[in-house]
């Protein structure tokens, strides 16, 4: 979640700070509840970061209050892009390729993960 920077980056100085993603992470909700925890501590000493995810939160908030609607894909990228799919072979499907089997410990994290997740919405 941090990243160590050793040298003057703009105007941050030399120490420990978010990384991109877990700025984005934290802006959007989205950090697990230690991560969330240690990331608002670091926010507290940290003008850098708090700045960081604060400029993080408004870019997030304008593009979520942009209208997209109007937004349309050119018409010949959309030709040279069917035109793509039509010229590639069909593949195998995915009950066609082989698959390891999984370790039990991975499944029983898959099945942590879901329930993380479940958790999280309600």
């Amino acid at each position: 979640m941090f990243i160590e920077v050793t040298a003057i980056v703009g105007n941050f100085a030399t120490t420990d700070h978010l990384n991109p993603e877990a700025v984005a992470a934290y802006a959007d909700g989205e950090l697990s509840p230690l991560a969330m925890h240690r990331a608002k501590i670091h926010l507290v000493h940290c003008l850098e970061c708090r700045e960081e995810v604060e400029r993080q939160r408004h870019a997030s908030k304008r593009l979520k209050e942009s209208n997209t609607a109007k937004v349309e894909m050119p018409s010949d990228l959309r030709q040279r892009l069917m035109g793509i799919a039509q010229s590639c072979p069909d593949g195998p499907c995915a009950e066609d390729i082989p698959r390891a089997s999984e370790s039990f410990i991975a499944k029983l994290d898959g099945i942590a993960r879901g329930l993380r997740r479940i958790n999280r919405g309600k």
